[in-house]
């Protein structure tokens, strides 16, 4: 451990200095290597790119981070914003990233995507992002195809906030992260996951916050729907027991929450997992009456010692105040 401090402490200045000449753009697109390079994006091979390449990748790409150089000033670039030829930051059409249509029911290629200028609130690991809708159209028999159906979009790797209307979808990406989160975390806030997310949004200029409310609900079907197929698949990831050394999770006041939206007069429906997490108030009635149903253990005398042995009754005496004790103690002592 010593040996890797000691290498980080050689190395410190040559890091910082490799990590401040590395936002600076320099060189010719690394795509093309024809154009002078004025973007970056991360999630490219290529890295730094030109503005004629940067919206011929991105254009099909459109959930990237890019930042670019204009006028000699480094700017975060949202999904709908391209270079021109000058460097000036212009407004373009970017799409939702969903699989497309690549041969129409007649056989025929020569498909068109055509924008339905619907704005689509997309989430990923790296914040929100707002994307257009769009269709398909064949040249050839004007057949229309809606790429914005239930299975497409789950197909493409989103879960939709409502089964209906597809205003906002999310990556799995997303909830695959959050639920390793609280399993790992037990306490850990999703709201607080959530304003991370929205942080991240700011930081790549991009603007808007997500719903909480419309998030957890979409969670929690992605949930249920993982639990049946993992039913299917004969899983079972809650085999070990509350009190086990490694148990799955647990939270201090859970019961303490129970209890209280029980006592708030809340709507209640059915668990979809039915009894498995919670058992029903009946079976643990019928279970306590079982128990307290024994005769009562009779209550053991010390009769040797003239009694009960009062340091060892578990049953606990009425302290007098301390004033009064002390009004005693003082009426002892003048005795």
């Amino acid at each position: 451990m010593e040996n890797v401090e000691n290498l980080w402490s050689n190395e410190r200045e040559c890091v910082f200095s490799n990590s401040c000449s590395s936002s600076y753009l320099s060189g010719s697109c690394n795509k093309c290597n024809d154009n002078q390079a004025v973007i970056t994006c991360s999630s490219c091979p290529d890295y730094q790119l030109c503005h004629l390449c940067d919206i011929e990748r991105h254009s099909v790409s459109p959930l990237h981070n890019r930042i670019c150089v204009s006028e000699g000033v480094k700017y975060p670039l949202a999904p709908n914003e391209c270079l021109d030829e000058n460097g000036s930051i212009i407004e373009t059409i970017r799409y939702v990233p969903l699989f497309s249509k690549g041969i129409c029911k007649c056989g025929s290629k020569n498909i068109i995507k055509k924008n339905c200028s619907e704005t689509i609130v997309v989430i990923t690991m790296t914040g929100r992002f707002e994307l257009l809708s769009h269709c398909f159209i064949c040249l050839e028999c004007a057949e229309k195809y809606d790429p914005f159906t239930l299975k497409n979009i789950i197909y493409s790797g989103f879960w939709p906030t409502s089964p209906k209307t597809f205003s906002c979808i999310i990556s799995t990406e997303v909830f695959t992260m959050w639920d390793q989160f609280r399993k790992h975390m037990p306490g850990s806030s999703e709201t607080s996951f959530l304003e991370s997310l929205n942080s991240l949004t700011i930081i790549h200029g991009r603007v808007g916050k997500i719903q909480p409310a419309s998030y957890s609900r979409a969670f929690k079907e992605w949930c249920y729907c993982n639990f049946q197929k993992d039913k299917i698949q004969k899983k079972n990831w809650l085999k070990c027991p509350c009190c086990s050394v490694t148990q799955h999770s647990c939270h201090v006041d859970g019961n303490c929450k129970l209890y209280r939206y029980k006592s708030s007069g809340s709507r209640r429906r059915e668990s979809y997992y039915k009894d498995l997490f919670i058992v029903n108030d009946g079976e643990v009635d019928s279970f306590l009456k079982s128990v307290y149903k024994s005769e009562t253990i009779p209550k053991n005398q010390d009769i040797t010692c003239g009694g009960d042995w009062s340091a060892a009754r578990n049953t606990a005496k009425k302290n007098l105040p301390l004033i009064t004790q002390g009004w005693n103690w003082q009426h002892v002592g003048i005795k």
